[in-house]
Parts: C-alpha cells; structure tokens; sequence
C-alpha cells in the first residue's frame, strides 16, 4: 500500500470512518498493508491475498479518480449498493418492509416473522441478509443516510454563484420530504429506538457528525460564510423539527410554510 494512500485515510475523517469500521459490506481496516475481518468476536489480521489486493486496487480507484470533492462523498455503507441486482432487489424488498412493520406497530411490537409476512418470504430467507432486526434498523438508517449524502453530493459539485440559489429552491421538496406522514413517523421511531439502543443511537451520531462537518465546510467554502457550523445547526433544526409538528399538527399548510421556510433560508445563509 502505498503511503500516499495510507496517509489519505488518516488525515480525511470522512474517509477513515466510511471505510473503516461502519460499513457492513466492505468491511475492512486498514492498518500497515493487513486487512482485519471481524470473525465472530474476535479480529484476526490476515496479510492481503491477490483477490483482497484487487479489491482495495478497485477501492483506491473510486475513492481517488472521482471530480474534486466528489470523493469525500463516496456513499459505501450503503447496504444494498455493491450487491448483486437479486440481493439489491431482495434487500430493498425486505427493508421496505419492515419500515412499514415499524410505523405501523412500533420497533418493539414487530418481529422477525411479521417482517417476512410482509416482505412476502420465509424468516430464514431474511436471516440470510440481516442476522437481526437491529441489523436492519441499522441498514434503514445507512439508506438514509444515503440520501442525504447524495443531496450534499450534488451540492458540492455546484458553482458557487449557483448554490445559494438552488438551497432555497430545494426548500419545498425538503418541507414536502420531510411533512410525510410515513416519513415523519418512521423518522421519530429511529429517535426513539436511538435512546433505548446505544448502537443506533451512535450510528445517528456518528452520521450527523460527517454530514454536519462537510456542509459546514460546504458553507464556508463556496459561500464564504463565518459561523458556518451555527448556520448548519439552524437549517437541520429547521427541516429535523418537521416530524414532530406533522405529529401535532397534521393538517399544517404546506404550501405557506415553504415560502417562510424559504425566507428563512435566505437569511440563515446572509453574509
């Protein structure tokens, strides 16, 4: 490996904790040219065959080929991702049905079997992709958190002139994404199971960290703006908030409120 490489993931956060140790599919530290799998509880480190080296070959080209910053953003814990078509399919399958599971009854009220009722296959079958229901709430927050890392991909990829103006133009489909009554539901079942389950909690944690940090430098970087973290703090407070006022108040005119939610926008990013 070589030490332009090893230094990159040392010195990017981003980079070292997409990598190493939060993604359930490629799975892999990096430490002095081994690659350590975790094996049951334990971790072994084993020296890097000809297939593993293809792979981190493969990995140092998509992390290090992409338009500038483009890489920063490389979404790899994304579970479904780097799988065949049929086990995307099946995986996307099972995921879509338990967050239905999970709205309508709760974490805690729904099981391994209800799960696969809904997803229309048998509980071993769903054992082959998740080994437990936390393992899928965990894929249900990396899809998530997919998505959002996708918007802020497509943000950093914008001419400075255009950003500002493109933010509060996306305003509506943050208000309509995130007044969903599915949505705004599923959302605060994540937060709830977060204060019971500190591996999700920490997952929650560890994500905000990485998309609060790059839009902040996003902020400071091409708008040129001070205080970048405090504005961060504003916005997602803004649009996170939303669920808990579609709860209370569900017929809540969407319309009048993305033309404050612009005006709002506009002034959080003032110079």
């Amino acid at each position: 490996m070589s030490k332009a490489f090893s230094a990159s993931f040392t010195s990017n956060p981003y980079l070292t904790q997409r990598v190493i140790g939060c993604n359930p599919i490629f799975n892999v530290h990096i430490r002095k040219q081994l690659i350590c799998y975790p094996i049951f509880t334990a971790h072994r480190y084993l020296p890097l065959c000809t297939k593993e080296r293809i792979m981190l070959c493969k990995l140092k080209r998509g992390l290090f080929q992409q338009p500038a910053r483009a890489d920063v953003f490389m979404t790899m814990t994304n579970p479904v991702d780097q799988r065949s078509p049929r086990t995307q399919a099946r995986i996307i399958q099972i995921l879509d049905a338990a967050t239905a599971c999970f709205v309508e009854q709760g974490f805690h009220g729904t099981g391994m079997a209800r799960i696969a009722e809904r997803a229309r296959m048998s509980a071993g079958h769903i054992y082959h992709y998740f080994d437990s229901k936390d393992a899928i709430i965990a894929a249900i927050v990396e899809r998530d958190t997919s998505a959002h890392e996708t918007k802020m991909r497509e943000f950093h990829l914008l001419p400075c002139e255009n950003l500002k103006h493109e933010m509060v133009a996306r305003a509506e489909e943050g208000v309509r994404t995130n007044t969903d009554p599915f949505r705004s539901a599923l959302s605060l079942e994540i937060v709830a199971e977060a204060k019971r389950n500190p591996d999700i909690a920490e997952r929650l944690r560890r994500h905000d960290v990485i998309v609060r940090t790059e839009f902040a430098r996003l902020l400071h970087e091409k708008l040129q703006l001070d205080h970048a973290e405090g504005r961060v703090e504003v916005l997602f407070t803004l649009f996170d908030g939303l669920a808990i006022r579609m709860l209370r108040h569900p017929d809540l005119d969407q319309a009048g409120l993305t033309r404050f939610f612009r005006q709002a926008i506009l002034a959080v990013l003032e110079d």
